[in-house]
């Protein structure tokens, strides 16, 4: 399981952003409740239903989809709720690479090329790697995790 924190790059497309406000942190003193990693997660546009109620719960500014019955089908929301599909699609691409990847692999790789943001509070070597309480190992870098998994570069 991967515990993970939202990333704001302030509207500016950079790598260099900060924890979203709106994200989970972790226990300062206690390493096991600090996020694994950090994704994308503020004004993030995703589909919903206007039926379902979980859209208005944790999104807003509904906008209407292409077809002409598809009334409030696009949302936006932020926090750390939107920033965990992220990575779970990097991990989807990543076993298109390495099939026979454990969870233990996935996890290693992911942390070890995540980019190591300035924001918040500094990294701390815990265990054999560098985390923060604030936003885990730094921002998930999907590119670096599949050169590192051994695909072929772009």
């Amino acid at each position: 399981m991967l515990s993970i924190a939202s990333y704001d790059d302030n509207g500016r497309i950079s790598r260099d952003g900060t924890v979203s406000t709106t994200s989970a942190r972790g226990a300062k003193g206690d390493p096991a409740t600090w996020p694994d990693l950090s994704a994308p997660g503020e004004g993030i546009i995703s589909a919903c239903r206007v039926y379902f109620g979980v859209c208005d719960a944790v999104g807003s500014n509904p906008e209407n989809g292409p077809g002409s019955t598809d009334l409030a089908t696009y949302w936006t929301g932020s926090g750390t709720s939107w920033a965990a599909p992220h990575v779970a699609g990097i991990i989807a691409l990543l076993l298109q690479v390495r099939p026979r990847a454990t969870p233990a692999q996935l996890d290693a790789v992911l942390k070890m090329t995540a980019y190591r943001y300035r924001d918040g509070a500094p990294y701390r070597r815990t265990g054999g790697s560098f985390s923060s309480y604030d936003k885990g190992a730094g921002l998930v870098d999907a590119y670096a995790a599949a050169l590192a998994f051994g695909a072929a570069r772009a």
